[in-house]
């Protein structure tokens, strides 16, 4: 491959370069949230693997489509435990007043999106669940978080128990 730069090298500048990192910028900070948004303005969970179309009130002449999950996660090619957490995450923001519940969103709503240092979306207290995603079951959930407090770890973190020692991703 030939690292050569062109004949005549062109510079973009120092603004186009700041706009990249920018954009690098918001979409560390919020793009998890903008994810969750677009399920959430889609997906109704229980549908099956339909697609529904809904009338916004006072007007039946605008309609917009929301689909199953598992109908959004075939097209985007993702699980549907993933887009399930990812909607989970965004109504318990809603239940904390931050943005509105899924079921009241349009698709010509637009929120902007939280910022992930104030309103945290992986973590210790973040919104999203990530065991959720993984098809994890209550009980086994409830377990794991148990035996990682008396282990004094994380319930996602690497972790040695039992007689023989194994090494067991918990989470």
């Amino acid at each position: 491959m030939n690292q050569d730069p062109p004949e005549e090298a062109l510079d973009d500048g120092e603004e186009a370069l700041q706009a990249d990192i920018d954009e690098f910028v918001t979409l560390d900070r919020k793009g998890p949230w903008k994810l969750a948004l677009l399920v959430a303005r889609r997906v109704t969970p229980g549908e099956g693997t339909g697609v529904r179309i809904d009338y916004q009130p006072r007007s039946g002449l605008n309609a917009f489509r929301r689909i199953s999950a598992g109908e959004f996660a075939r097209r985007a090619s993702t699980t549907p435990r993933r887009v399930m957490a990812l909607l989970d995450a965004w109504n318990r923001l809603a239940a904390d007043g931050v943005v509105p519940h899924a079921a009241a969103l349009r698709p010509d709503t637009n929120i902007e999106s939280p910022d992930t240092g104030e309103y945290p979306f992986y973590g210790k207290n973040g919104y999203y669940r990530s065991w959720e995603a993984t098809g994890l079951s209550t009980e086994r959930r409830d377990a794991v978080e148990k035996e990682a407090e008396k282990s004094g770890t994380r319930p996602s973190a690497v972790t040695y128990y039992g007689s023989r020692h194994s090494l067991c991703e918990l989470g």
